[in-house]
């Protein structure tokens, strides 16, 4: 329960805030500097994390990658903070990749972490080959801007929160995959192709808006559901901008409040407000 200084290290030392405040530091990181999106004058790669029983860090922006596999843990009883940005990188030619492992430390439908930063790719193409992960039960809230578009976001746990407008952008595909995407109250966001692998959720802040790309070339596993909750009726989902967006298989995956739901002729999606209706004479 103390703040502490953190400089240059290495990218596989492990690092564990326990209920503390962290603030990073950085040396210089010389030639690569012009391809870092979010800080030209640092090197500090931070690829094992854990924060822990309502952890802060904060400081400079550091790297994140450039191993096979990076992981960022949120566990104990309290939310947790991470108050800078990061950009994810790859090694030259391979791939990597970089997960965020959330459990729900509230124990309820609140956000367990919150991001407030930006999360970027390395500009030098060369390095860009990382796919973004998200496990773990928790919530996940991003509050920055995002521009992971190589490979598509894997949601495999929990919920992954759009908290701000334009946190994504139409070039960033997802995989449902056990998890789900929020969007927080009065946001807008595009997002890239949805495809599903697992039963997922979409969860609706009030008046949010998310505009997926035409999905309807995407590969969804047969007889996997979405549950769309939140505020479904002052809230908008769309797909493409017409009624072709989604195939009609997809469409009969979604469900909001056990009912069945309708793509509209703009694309939009809403509750099927059908029933049966009786002649009598």
């Amino acid at each position: 329960n103390s703040s502490s200084y953190l400089g240059t290290f290495q990218n596989t030392r492990p690092i564990v805030v326990d209920g503390g405040h962290v603030s990073m530091g950085c040396a210089p990181c010389g030639t690569s500097s012009g391809s870092d999106p979010v800080d030209v004058g640092g090197s500090t790669y931070l690829d094992n994390l854990t924060i822990r029983n309502g952890g802060v860090v904060d400081g400079k922006a550091v790297r994140v990658g450039n191993q096979d596999s990076s992981i960022w843990k949120v566990d104990g009883n309290a939310p947790a903070t991470y108050a800078q940005s990061i950009s994810l990188l790859a090694r030259s030619s391979a791939s990597a990749d970089v997960t965020f492992d959330v459990a729900d430390v509230t124990g309820d439908a609140d956000v367990d972490f919150t991001f407030e930063g930006n999360i970027l790719l390395f500009k030098n193409v060369n390095y860009q080959n990382v796919t973004v992960v998200k496990s773990g039960a928790g919530t996940m809230r991003v509050n920055g801007i995002t521009n992971f578009d190589k490979k598509p976001t894997q949601i495999r746990g929990g919920l992954w929160m759009l908290g701000g407008t334009g946190t994504m952008n139409a070039n960033q595909s997802l995989v449902l995959d056990g998890g789900g995407l929020a969007c927080a109250a009065g946001t807008t966001n595009s997002v890239g192709v949805l495809t599903v692998s697992q039963p997922g959720r979409i969860v609706l802040g009030a008046g949010c808006e998310i505009s997926f790309a035409d999905s309807s070339s995407a590969s969804w596993a047969e007889g996997a559901q979405i549950t769309v909750e939140g505020d479904v009726t002052g809230s908008r989902i769309r797909f493409g901008t017409d009624a072709s967006g989604l195939t009609q298989e997809q469409r009969r995956a979604f469900r909001c409040n056990g009912k069945r739901m309708v793509l509209t002729e703009s694309g939009y999606l809403e509750p099927y407000e059908g029933g049966l209706i009786l002649l009598v004479k």
